[in-house]
């Protein structure tokens, strides 16, 4: 019997330091796809990380189906036209305009934008946040990600006293808050986090 895979949790086959530095890229997390539009072979597509509110958005456009059984439906359609780009923007239009490939295409490409979503557009709302929350410490100790993470400390500000850190996310990506994804928030929160306990750490 094939284990029903968490889509919830971290992926298991990325290592933590890459799953840090994907949610890194500005302005939103993406990733190619291995996938091709028929008769436009030559077209590079990638998938595109959203918010909470805009997955949702896209999932209410179904009848509650669950995630690990998108088909060729409406939830798959609006899936894809707001998560694909060109390197010159949106793929597609409307779901409309997704729904003109064939069927056969519309589920290889929503399972393939399913997949690389999985890695880079965690939730606040349908992730185990616990579990990123690790995976994203663990990445940030990576000596390659190490000036990311104390950029991201630094961009804190601090009040009182007591030194009072208050993230400033924004600062760091040079995005308004609300223009950022839940994985952007995570992985500054991770950073800063991890670096703030190695401070504090005896052995920091």
């Amino acid at each position: 019997m094939t284990k029903k895979l968490d889509r919830s949790r971290p992926p298991t086959d990325c290592k933590e330091k890459f799953l840090f530095r994907s949610l890194l890229r500005r302005p939103r997390p993406q990733q190619a796809l291995n996938f091709r539009v028929r008769g436009a072979e030559h077209i590079k597509l990638y998938a595109r990380a959203l918010k909470s509110l805009e997955q949702a958005e896209a999932f209410e456009a179904g009848d509650d189906i669950e995630l690990e059984q998108l088909t060729v439906s409406a939830i798959t359609a609006e899936l894809i036209s707001l998560t694909v780009y060109t390197p010159r923007g949106r793929a597609f239009g409307s779901s409309d305009d997704v729904m003109r490939l064939s069927g056969n295409e519309i589920g290889q490409l929503g399972s393939e934008v399913l997949n690389v979503l999985h890695a880079i557009s965690p939730t606040y709302s349908r992730s185990d946040t616990g579990a990123w929350e690790m995976a994203l410490k663990k990445g940030a100790q990576d000596l390659s990600n190490i000036h990311e993470a104390m950029s991201m400390y630094r961009s804190c500000d601090r009040v009182g006293m007591d030194g009072t850190v208050y993230e400033r996310p924004d600062r760091y990506f040079g995005l308004p808050i609300c223009e950022l994804t839940d994985g952007q928030l995570m992985v500054f929160s991770a950073a800063t986090k991890y670096v703030a306990d190695a401070i504090r750490s005896p052995d920091g």
